[in-house]
């Protein structure tokens, strides 16, 4: 029985192999992995067998410790159904017996555990959470996973420099004949010219609008850039440019948009993190500063914006009365600069974006490109592994985030 001396490639470490010679390459194979089952992990029909031949010669034990993977391709591949003493393998004139190293043991190439770990960074699916939805808990688990903690402050009484305002009458729709969806739309439509009748000088000068929208209009739906989280949903109203008005279908593209108002009849905790998904929402979509107002616009008027940036921070100022709210209002709509002076505030009111905050959101992405690089050398192309790639560089482009399909 012919003795056939073996070395698995980046081993470097003969050992020998008993084999029939009338029995095949195949075979030759089983015995390899039988003899070293703890050394080579995978099954035995997984391995690939080289002559260990180049150059008029058979390598010697020296020269085959130095053989690689890349140098495979110097060698003749074992058919493993070819005969162990045959003309494609060993002919009859050859002593096997003699040879130093007859046969080169190829195992296949597995992802390391550190590789393994980079794969396990492609996300397979996203975090949802709905505006409406949002409560205590999911509110402060978005907060979390964004790393943005909360200020609060109260603004000053301004006093004189006011235009006074009157707070909203909210109608009692309980003994009306009408059903529920009609009397919450003549609500929103009241409250609405409500609103823009305390900033008709303004909304002129700059060709805005204050516009009322839709339920169930999810304008407000996007992907965070370098985060796993997609919001949904919308608001009550938006102040942004009035060619809205006469294409109202361009009001998901939230032209030159400055602030979204949620209304709500009666202000708890819940509609204080709903207002926090949609400011996050409406920061990821638009280019520009943006704001939200929380108000039952009457004594509640809470406006929210994202300032700090180490760490990301949402402000949160209480404004107690309809004519210092709409003075700030004002202010938001009249300029568009980072600071904003306010009579209402000892300091300038700083806005910032989302993207500012989480400067390392595009390193990420470029770390992740690398990665993806480094395991398809080793592993070669992974098609679902490449489209999640995609998917994450795209929610990094503010223009195209709320027009991803999300699966």
């Amino acid at each position: 029985m012919p003795r056939v001396r073996c070395v698995v490639v980046g081993n470097g470490i003969p050992f020998p192999v008993d084999i029939g010679a009338d029995e095949t390459a195949g075979d030759l194979k089983q015995q390899i992995k039988k003899d070293n089952p703890s050394s080579i992990a995978c099954d035995a029909k997984d391995l690939t067998l080289f002559r260990a031949f180049k150059n008029g010669a058979w390598l010697t034990s020296d020269a085959a410790k130095d053989v690689t993977v890349d140098d495979l391709g110097d060698f003749t591949m074992m058919n493993p159904q070819h005969l162990i003493q045959g003309p494609a393998t060993f002919p009859a004139n050859i002593d096997v017996n003699a040879v130093d190293i007859l046969v080169l043991a190829a195992v296949p190439v597995v992802a390391p555990p550190s590789v393994a770990s980079l794969t396990s960074h492609v996300p397979t699916q996203l975090m949802k959470y709905t505006h409406s939805g949002m409560n205590t808990d999911n509110g402060q688990d978005l907060l979390a996973r964004l790393n943005v903690v909360v200020k609060c402050y109260v603004a000053s009484a301004v006093g004189d420099q006011v235009v006074e305002a009157e707070p909203f009458k909210w109608e009692d729709s309980s003994s009306d004949g009408n059903d529920q969806c009609t009397n919450e739309e003549r609500q929103r439509q009241r409250y609405r010219a409500y609103v823009e009748a305390h900033l008709v000088a303004v909304l002129k000068k700059h060709k805005l609008c204050v516009f009322a929208v839709g339920k169930g209009d999810d304008i407000l739906s996007a992907a965070i850039p370098g985060h796993d989280i997609l919001l949904v949903g919308g608001t009550d109203l938006v102040i942004l440019d009035d060619l809205v008005t006469k294409n109202p279908s361009d009001l998901h593209f939230l032209p030159r948009v400055k602030l979204a108002i949620q209304v709500k009849r009666e202000v708890d905790i819940n509609s204080t993190y709903e207002a926090m998904s949609q400011l996050i929402a409406l920061d990821a979509l638009a280019p520009d500063y943006v704001m939200v107002l929380l108000t039952d616009l009457t004594t509640t008027w809470e406006f929210l914006w994202i300032s700090d940036i180490h760490p990301p921070c949402i402000h949160k100022m209480y404004v107690a009365t309809p004519g210092d709210a709409f003075q700030v209002i004002r202010a938001i709509v009249d300029d568009d600069e980072t600071e904003l002076e306010l009579a209402c505030m000892e300091r300038p009111l700083k806005r910032r974006k989302l993207d500012e905050a989480c400067e390392d959101a595009g390193d990420g992405i470029r770390e992740r490109v690398q990665q993806y690089y480094d395991i398809q050398s080793m592993l070669g192309p992974d098609d679902d592994m490449a489209e999640a790639l995609a998917r994450d560089i795209v929610r990094c482009i503010p223009q195209y985030r709320a027009h991803i399909e999300f699966k």
